[in-house]
C-alpha cells in the first residue's frame, strides 16, 4: 500500500509540474504577443499621424498663394512683377 501511494503522490507531482510548465510557456508568449501588440498600436498610431500631417499639407497647396510662398521660401523663387505693355494702334 505505501509504494501505491508513493507511486500515486510521484504521478501527482510529475503531472502537477508538466502543467505549471506549460502554463509558464503560455504565459511567457502571452506577454511577448501583449508587448509586440502594443509596439504595433504605437507604430500605426505614428503613421496614422504621419498620414493625417501629409494630407494636411496637401490640401494647403491646393491655394495659390500657399503655393508661391513654398516656392519662394524652399526654391528660393520670385514671383515677377507685370510689366505694362504700350500697344500701338494704326488706324
Amino acid at each position: 500500500m505505501n509504494l501505491n501511494t508513493n507511486m500515486n503522490l510521484l504521478t501527482f507531482i510529475a503531472i502537477t509540474t508538466v502543467f505549471s510548465i506549460i502554463y509558464l510557456i503560455q504565459q511567457n508568449n502571452y506577454r511577448e504577443y501583449w508587448k509586440e501588440s502594443t509596439n504595433l498600436d504605437k507604430t500605426l498610431l505614428f503613421y496614422t499621424k504621419q498620414i493625417a500631417l501629409k494630407n494636411g499639407n496637401v490640401a494647403g497647396l491646393k491655394r495659390s498663394d500657399r503655393i508661391r510662398e513654398i516656392a519662394m521660401q524652399k526654391l528660393n523663387m520670385y514671383i515677377a512683377e507685370p510689366e505694362s505693355l504700350i500697344i500701338v494702334i494704326d488706324e
